[in-house]
């Protein structure tokens, strides 16, 4: 979990990090190494003039990572004071329990500890990053932006088609996590300060994906968003910052995630819950109000309007199409696919994903006073 963040303090090559910077001065290039649990990349930037030192940069991430001393303490130090003060606020004691429950207290998905850090071995770190990045045989290089073609070849040639490569394949391996299959109720104690946080989480597997069940999910998660700021929010004035969202994981199973979330007084957490659980069933027995699901459609296209005018968009949605195995034309049918959408669609899937016995209760609280 710190390997990239090993080498982004150590610099590259013969340059430490302080030495890089100073090279990169006047140049508007980036990259910075990611390592997730099922992959591995590098995501960045340059002007078209900076072209070929983003270019250059890539071909130094692959093959020039360095080991800095100073740079493990440096990380050390930051790592210790950071969860010091994480450790300070309930909020993280909260985030803590969900990925506790949610992915079955897994050691991949917990997050860092302070008795972790004795174990934090930079040298173990690098040589891992370096076994990430030893085959560039299968990364796939996504480019969106200004440039020509035949110039981001030439470059590819020079700097990409030179890496180095390892016989043989490899693939992700199946930790053999999954989602929680019945209803509970989880409750942390935490801070003093008279504030409470609620999270109804939703879980399950899927049997399929699509881009339309994909965008079917958000929808519901937006429609069920504005219903919640309506009743819970403006009639109830329950809470100010309410929000549904959703997810799904295509690794290493296909399983959906559906998350209401607020903030309260303590004292109205059971009220706000109960009302919070009746605009649900709202939603798995009664199409969504028509100007609401209106709202839904006018701002998704809005927003993909002025996604698709950005690099951002392109590269990530380019990456996302590899990944699930998607045609990356289906964008083009986005704004068709949006007007087709209809409550009897959002309340169908509301009916088989947002189940009373796939429910996940997570509440926070303050510590109950010693007497």
């Amino acid at each position: 979990s710190n390997a990239t963040a090993i080498v982004e303090l150590s610099g590259l090559a013969d340059m430490d990090a302080v030495a890089l910077q100073k090279a990169m001065a006047g140049r508007m290039a980036g990259l910075r190494p990611t390592i997730e649990p099922y992959y591995e990349g590098l995501e960045g930037g340059a002007s078209p003039e900076d072209l070929e030192t983003l270019f250059q940069l890539v071909h130094l991430q692959f093959t020039a990572p360095r080991k800095d001393d100073q740079a493990a303490q440096t990380l050390m130090r930051n790592l210790k004071a950071s969860l010091e003060n994480r450790l300070s606020s309930p909020d993280a004691w909260l985030e803590d329990r969900t990925a506790q429950v949610l992915h079955r207290n897994h050691p991949m998905y917990r997050a860092l500890r302070m008795e972790d850090l004795g174990g934090l071995d930079p040298n173990v770190a690098l040589d891992f990053y370096r076994q990430r990045f030893a085959d560039a045989d299968d990364f796939t290089f996504i480019l969106s932006g200004n440039f020509k073609v035949d110039a981001v070849l030439d470059l590819a040639c020079s700097y990409l088609a030179t890496l180095p490569r390892v016989d043989g394949s490899e693939t992700w391996r199946d930790p053999s996590v999954r989602h929680p299959a019945r209803r509970m109720t989880q409750i942390v104690e935490k801070g003093i300060e008279p504030r409470a946080r609620v999270r109804l989480v939703y879980t399950g597997p899927l049997e399929e994906w699509d881009h339309v069940l994909r965008n079917r999910m958000q929808s519901l998660a937006a429609g069920l968003d504005i219903r919640l700021r309506e009743v819970i929010r403006e009639e109830l004035g329950g809470t100010y910052d309410i929000g549904a969202f959703c997810d799904f994981s295509a690794e290493p199973a296909l399983q959906y995630m559906f998350i209401i979330e607020f903030g309260c007084d303590p004292a109205r957490v059971d009220e706000l819950i109960k009302g919070v659980r009746k605009l649900v069933a709202d939603a798995r027995e009664d199409d969504l109000p028509r100007e609401v699901l209106a709202k839904v459609r006018e701002t998704q296209i809005r927003r993909r309007e002025a996604a698709m005018k950005t690099n951002k968009f392109w590269a990530r949605y380019l990456q996302y199409s590899l990944q699930v195995g998607q045609d990356p034309r289906v964008t083009l049918e986005y704004e068709e696919m949006v007007r087709d959408l209809s409550g009897r669609d959002l309340r169908k899937l509301a009916a088989k994903l947002l189940l009373d016995e796939r429910e996940t209760l997570l509440i926070l609280r303050p510590e109950t006073p010693l007497r």
